[in-house]
């Protein structure tokens, strides 16, 4: 079995035991979420690193899944969400080129929080955890500023020259604001990639992402 069909048996399973607990258990969210990524990459090579940093700019992206939350005590909180979410990088040299990444990833992270309740109703919950991620597609956009030249390439996981690394995984950490009354709240969340996206040092990145989620109870 393949690594994708791997990834989406689990998505299967895992949501046909979550959602079956949630209808047992009124201390479980279940929902829908969606939000805003702002990327930067970090290149494995330090002087590529160096010559590209001026140039790295905020990639902005979306993510989109679902999420559960289970509540095991009034102090703690464990979570787990089934996202696709968009990295990448984003550069710009005025007098000679600038382009986007996109790199496109089916995402598992999974958490546990301590809760700090401001009352019967609201609630602030600090969240750490970890992420794996598969890396399901890409596509390259760069413009010469010259002759304003745009060229648009899609990811070919099969190139031999690029020797591409499809798995990511990481750490995570984030805020989330939750009032019981109501189906929507938001939460706040840094990921920091610990995976590599190439097998060649040069050519490799991590992502690192802040992300601006809200989330729909069901």
């Amino acid at each position: 079995m393949s690594i994708l069909n791997k990834i989406k048996t689990s998505i299967i399973l895992i949501l046909t035991l979550l959602i079956n607990f949630q209808n047992v258990n009124s201390q479980t969210k279940f929902g829908i979420k969606t939000g805003l990524n702002l990327c930067k990459v970090k290149y494995d090579d330090a002087e590529t690193d160096n010559l590209i940093s001026p140039y790295k700019k905020l990639k902005p992206g979306i993510n989109a899944g679902l999420f559960v939350l289970k509540d095991l005590n009034k102090i703690m909180t464990v979570g787990i969400d089934i996202l696709y979410t968009q990295k990448g990088l984003k550069y710009s040299q005025p007098s000679y080129r600038e382009g986007k990444n996109t790199m496109n990833y089916i995402e598992i992270p999974a958490t546990g929080g301590l809760n700090y309740h401001f009352n019967r109703n609201s609630k602030m919950s600090i969240y750490i955890g970890g992420y794996y991620a598969y890396w399901i597609s890409g596509k390259y956009i760069s413009q010469d500023n010259y002759t304003s030249i745009k060229t648009i390439t899609n990811v070919d996981f099969n190139n031999p020259d690029w020797e591409y690394n499809r798995n990511d995984a990481g750490i995570l950490t984030g805020l989330r604001f939750i009032q019981e009354k109501r189906n929507i709240f938001f939460d706040l969340r840094y990921t920091h990639s610990m995976l590599t996206s190439s097998v060649r040092t040069a050519d490799g990145v991590y992502n690192r992402l802040f992300t601006i989620n809200i989330n729909i109870k069901l």
